[in-house]
């Protein structure tokens, strides 16, 4: 695809004349400023998801395995465990 180019390096005037045409227009530019190529692009905002509303069966289901895990896990045993992996049996020594 043919883009518009400047093939010279332009002053700030052209610059700002090249930004207002892609504005304008909104089609994409390339000028060259000292010697560099520089892409002019329009902004196109980005559209988001829509997230919809959780429907009555999506809360049902959610609150229906909510305590799923209860039972399953002891939680003080799992702390025990957990603080004894983590504990260091050398003491700190002085010199």
């Amino acid at each position: 695809m043919a883009e518009a180019s400047f093939q010279h390096t332009i002053s700030p005037d052209e610059l700002m004349q090249a930004v207002e045409a892609v504005a304008e227009n909104g089609r994409r530019r390339v000028v060259h400023v000292r010697g560099t190529a520089v892409d002019i692009i329009p902004h196109t905002p980005t559209k988001r998801a829509r997230r919809r509303a959780p429907s009555p069966a999506d809360i049902e289901a959610a609150l229906s395995v909510a305590g799923a895990w209860e039972g399953r896990l002891d939680f003080a045993a799992f702390k025990r465990d957990l603080t004894e992996s983590q504990w260091d049996d050398n003491r700190t020594r002085s010199l």
